[in-house]
């Protein structure tokens, strides 16, 4: 059972590190777009990652002109 349990957060693990590469190219790819800021920042912060998160979204307010927020990131 603790095998079964390592090897479940282990995976885990592996999701959140390909899930966090793939949304820093999608940022790289399109800065101005705040979709990938604010699922990222989400991401980072479920990790309990703040300082990193706040740096990421006050780089992603810079970048986008002032859209980083919920109510302009859908669109």
């Amino acid at each position: 059972m603790q095998a079964a349990l390592s090897t479940d957060a282990e995976a885990k693990r592996q999701m959140l590190r390909e899930s966090e590469a793939s949304l820093r190219a999608c940022i790289a790819m399109d800065p101005a777009d705040p979709r990938s800021y604010v699922v990222l920042g989400k991401l980072l912060m479920q990790q309990k990652r703040y300082d990193e998160a706040r740096k990421l979204y006050a780089d992603g307010t810079t970048a986008t002109g002032g859209r980083l927020c919920m109510g302009q990131a859908g669109g």
